[in-house]
């Protein structure tokens, strides 16, 4: 996984705001991090959540939900020419 700095074409062709991050990370990472986070959601009571995680239980789905949508619109090995990781 890495931080990529993207130069300005790149960040308007692909719609990166000021405030973004650009993350290349391979789709077992994504699943790993969605994995992760869901495991975090069923384990942490309601009570203790924000002073555990730093973020409210509807935050932290909001970002399982966006990690689950790009792992299903995501590139396939054969659309990149990559292997799979």
């Amino acid at each position: 996984m890495k931080l990529v700095n993207p130069d300005l074409d790149f960040a308007r062709a692909n719609v990166v705001r000021d405030g973004e991050l650009v993350l290349v990370a391979t789709p077992k990472q994504l699943r790993l991090f969605a994995a992760s986070i869901l495991q975090s959601m069923e384990s942490v009571e309601d009570w203790g959540f924000h002073t555990l995680l730093g973020v409210q239980p509807a935050e932290l789905d909001a970002l399982g939900s966006e990690l689950r949508a790009l792992l299903r619109v995501g590139p396939r090995p054969s659309e990149t020419g990559l292997s799979p990781e």
